[in-house]
């Protein structure tokens, strides 16, 4: 989720919609981009044209966030908030889908303003045990209720 959150933040800091083959982010590849690129798409997260270069390696043209992608990162923009969010997940369940992220960086951001939302806090301060997979594990009931 690292590279998910310096890859927005890169996309977010250019002034005009960005091809892909100009990010660079130290300790990953083009190819690591790309397919994280690629994965923002599907997310809905970044809006942008798939490509292929001169050497018929996929990249990715006129990238830019979407309205989900700008949420998400001003959720995660701040490093503290970031890592206490990564704290807790590794804690209570080691690797968490997307949407995990966005409840919990949504929790710790109320947290650290004072905002009362009692659904969120019962969620994120229940102990879970991970089941195989590595995903959060809800009761039928906390599958009903969403968390925003």
């Amino acid at each position: 989720m690292d590279l998910v959150r310096k890859l927005l933040l890169a996309i977010e800091a250019s002034e005009r919609p960005l091809d892909s083959t100009l990010i660079r982010i130290v300790g990953y590849t083009t190819n690591d981009i790309n397919d994280h690129v690629r994965l923002l798409q599907e997310a809905g997260l970044v809006d942008g044209i798939s490509s292929y270069s001169i050497e018929h390696r996929l990249k990715w043209i006129e990238l830019r966030l979407t309205w989900t992608g700008h949420d998400f990162i001003d959720a995660a923009r701040s490093e503290q908030v970031w890592m206490e969010a990564a704290r807790m997940l590794r804690k209570q369940v080691g690797t968490s889908a997307f949407e995990v992220w966005k409840s919990v960086l949504s929790y710790v951001a109320r947290e650290r303003l004072g905002v009362e939302d009692a659904p969120a806090q019962q969620v994120a301060q229940q102990p879970r045990s991970a089941p195989a997979t590595g995903f959060l594990r809800l009761t039928p009931s906390e599958q009903t209720s969403p968390i925003s």
